[in-house]
């Protein structure tokens, strides 16, 4: 005897879930739920009289050959949807080994980085370290990177942009749990 989604006094009961589906469980049954809302929505008399024709001309049954089209149409949607993400992830691949380029060559001019208040001379590699043990921290890097894009976007505007933001924060270093603040500024 299963409780599943039984209330019990304040409790509600759930059974352990079972496997996620795989991705053409899914798209199997959102095409399976689709098929079945349009014969549904055809009503008794056109769906009797389509599944006939669709007999004579393809040799099987309305629902299969619905299905068929539902199952193309979602996988290619699914296709595109993965092609987009894809090039959207090398686009900003991209733009970040442009940004990090840029910073590298104008550190010192134009960007500047402070670590528990004291100015790094130079940043070579765009890698930030944790001041007591020396673990990388991507954070620092992330806030150049924030700066960079502003200057980007604002960069012909003038005073009309206003300030460049300083990107400033504490964190805690995960490997000696120790704390360090850094500040970022771009200098325009």
């Amino acid at each position: 005897m299963s409780l599943s989604g039984k209330v019990l006094g304040i409790f509600t009961v759930h059974d352990e879930e079972g496997p996620k589906p795989t991705k053409e469980e899914e798209l199997r049954a959102q095409a399976d739920q689709h098929v079945d809302f349009t014969i549904n929505m055809l009503g008794t008399a056109a769906a009797e009289v389509l599944e006939l024709h669709n007999q004579q001309l393809f040799g099987r049954s309305l629902r299969d050959t619905l299905l068929e089209r539902e199952l193309a149409k979602l996988t290619a949607e699914l296709e595109q949807k993965k092609e987009r993400a894809r090039r959207e992830s090398e686009r900003r691949r991209e733009l970040e080994v442009l940004a990090e380029k840029e910073i590298v060559n104008l550190y010192g001019k134009n960007y500047f980085l402070d670590v528990d208040g004291e100015r790094l001379k130079a940043l070579p590699k765009l890698e930030v370290r944790c001041p007591h043990c020396g673990t990388p921290h991507t954070r620092p890097r992330g806030a150049l990177i924030e700066l960079y894009e502003w200057r980007r976007q604002h960069g012909g505007l003038g005073d009309l942009a206003g300030p460049p933001p300083v990107k400033q924060e504490s964190v805690r270093c995960g490997q000696c749990e120790k704390g360090f603040s850094y500040r970022a500024q771009l200098i325009i």
